[in-house]
C-alpha cells in the first residue's frame, strides 16, 4: 500500500506529542524541526516535511507535507524515518529512549503503526533493544552531568506549567547569574532557548563537572534545590520536591540518594534564627566589653553590609531593655520572604566582618565562644543552611 502524506503527518505529530508530555508542545516542535533539517543533507526528500512553529492560519495544522513525497521508495522513506526516531531517543539522553519508544507506540494506535511497519520500522524491536540493553547489555551509568541535566529538565518542566517555556528559561536564567558565586557547579551549565538558537541544546552540561566528586557535588545540589523551592517555587502546585522525585526514574532518585540530597521541603523561621545569631554576638561581645557597648558595635556592622542585604536595613538592636525578652531586637520587615541563599550569605559577612576586625588571635577565640553561646538547635539551622564556621576561621588564617 502506498504510504501517503497523511500517514506520515499523523507519525510525525505523534512524535511531537509524545516529546511534549515531559516538556511542551513548543518544545517538541522545535526539537522535530530542527532533528528533520539535520538529517536533509542525507535525505534530501524530507525537505517535503514543513514544520511551522506556529500553527499554519489557514489550516489549523503544525505540520503540512508536500504530495511528491508519496512518490519516494517506501524502502528509502522508512530509512529516514528510522534514522529519524534514533535520532530523537539519542538527543533524549540516557534511559529516556526505553520510556519513549512505549508511549509513542500508545500514541501511534495499531493502525498507523502497522503502517509504519510496511516501511520496515518496527517499533516493537526498537522497544526491545532497549529491554535488552538495560537488562543484559550495557548497565546504566549516571555520571553527575546527567543528574544536574535531568534535575534542570524538571525544573523548566514544573515552570511551563504556569508561563511559557521561553519565559520559564528567562526567569531560570536570571535566577543562576544571582546564585552563580555561591554554587560552583552551575558554571558547567548552559541554557538556551531553543527557539532563539535553533539546533542548539536547551540545557547543555560540560562534563568537565563529571570530575567533581559527587560528595560534594551533592552538598551544593541540596542547598541549591532549596533556594529553588523558595525563590521559584514557593506557592507552586504541585510540590516542587515531590514533582521532581516523581519526575525521576528509579535510577536518577537511587542515584541523587547516595549523592545525600534529600528531597525535604525545610521552612525556617528566619527571624528567630536572626535574633539568636544577634543574641549570641551580643553576649559574646559583651562579655569582653559591657552589654550597651556590644550593641552599639553590632548595629555598626549591621548598618555596614545592609546595602548588600537591603532586609537587614529594618533590624536594629536597641539600648533600651525588653521587658519580655533578653534584649531590645527589633524586626520591622518579614523575613520570610527572604531565600535561604540570602540569609545564608547576610549571616556570614556579619561573622566575617566581626571576625577580620578583630584579627586572628581573637577572631579565633570569637568563633569558639559564639558556637558555645549560640542556641544548639539554632548553630544546627545555620549550618543547614550552608554557614560554615569551620571556613569562616579557615579563611581568616589565610587572610591574616
Amino acid at each position: 500500500m502506498p504510504i501517503s502524506a497523511e500517514i506520515i503527518s499523523h507519525f510525525i505529530n505523534s512524535v511531537i506529542q509524545t516529546i511534549a508530555r515531559r516538556s511542551s508542545e513548543e518544545y517538541a516542535v522545535v526539537m522535530v524541526k530542527t532533528s528533520l533539517q539535520h538529517l536533509q543533507n542525507n535525505y534530501e526528500f524530507l525537505k517535503s516535511i514543513h514544520i511551522a512553529e506556529n500553527k499554519y492560519a489557514e489550516t489549523g495544522k503544525t505540520i503540512t507535507i508536500d504530495s511528491s513525497i508519496e512518490g519516494i521508495d517506501q524502502t528509502d522513506l522508512g530509512n529516514a524515518l528510522k534514522t529519524f526516531i534514533e535520532y530523537i531517543v539519542n538527543s533524549m539522553g540516557k534511559n529516556a529512549g526505553f520510556f519513549y519508544i512505549k508511549e509513542l507506540k500508545e500514541n501511534l494506535g495499531q493502525e498507523n503503526e502497522k503502517n509504519l511497519r510496511t516501511m520496515g520500522i518496527d517499533l516493537d524491536v526498537l522497544h526491545y533493544s532497549h529491554i535488552t540493553q538495560k537488562q543484559h547489555g550495557e548497565k546504566l551509568v549516571i555520571e553527575n552531568s546527567d543528574v544536574i541535566k535531568q534535575i534542570f529538565k524538571c525544573i523548566i518542566d514544573l515552570m511551563g506549567k504556569k508561563i511559557s517555556r521561553s519565559f520559564a528559561i528567562s526567569k531560570l536564567l536570571h535566577f543562576i547569574e544571582h546564585s552563580e558565586h555561591s554554587y560552583s557547579f552551575l558554571n558547567f551549565v548552559t541554557l538556551r532557548d531553543v527557539q532563539s538558537a535553533l539546533g542548539s541544546e536547551e540545557i547543555h552540561i560540560d562534563e568537565k563537572l563529571n570530575s567533581l566528586s559527587s560528595e560534594s557535588l551533592g552538598q551544593e545540589l541540596q542547598l541549591f534545590l532549596t533556594d529553588i523551592q523558595k525563590g521559584v517555587f514557593v506557592d507552586s502546585t504541585p510540590n516542587f520536591f515531590k514533582y521532581l522525585q516523581e519526575y525521576l526514574t528509579q535510577d536518577y532518585n537511587k542515584k541523587i540518594k547516595e549523592m545525600n540530597v534529600e528531597f525535604v521541603d525545610h521552612q525556617f523561621n528566619f527571624e528567630l534564627i536572626f535574633r539568636h545569631v544577634l543574641k549570641a554576638l551580643i553576649d559574646v561581645m559583651g562579655r569582653a566589653s559591657s552589654q550597651s557597648y556590644a550593641i552599639t558595635v553590632l548595629n555598626t556592622f549591621l548598618r555596614k553590609i545592609d546595602t548588600k542585604f537591603t532586609f537587614l536595613k529594618d533590624i536594629r538592636i536597641n539600648l533600651e531593655p525588653d521587658m519580655q525578652n533578653d534584649y531590645n531586637i527589633s524586626i520591622m520587615t518579614n523575613l520570610g520572604g527572604i531565600s535561604e541563599l540570602e540569609a545564608r550569605r547576610a549571616i556570614q559577612k556579619l561573622l566575617e566582618e566581626i571576625i577580620i576586625a578583630l584579627g586572628t588571635e581573637l577572631g579565633d577565640h570569637f568563633i569558639n565562644e559564639f558556637k558555645k553561646s549560640i542556641d544548639g538547635d539554632c548553630l544546627l539551622t545555620i549550618e543547614d543552611i550552608g554557614v560554615n564556621l569551620h571556613i569562616l576561621h579557615l579563611r581568616q588564617d589565610f587572610l591574616s
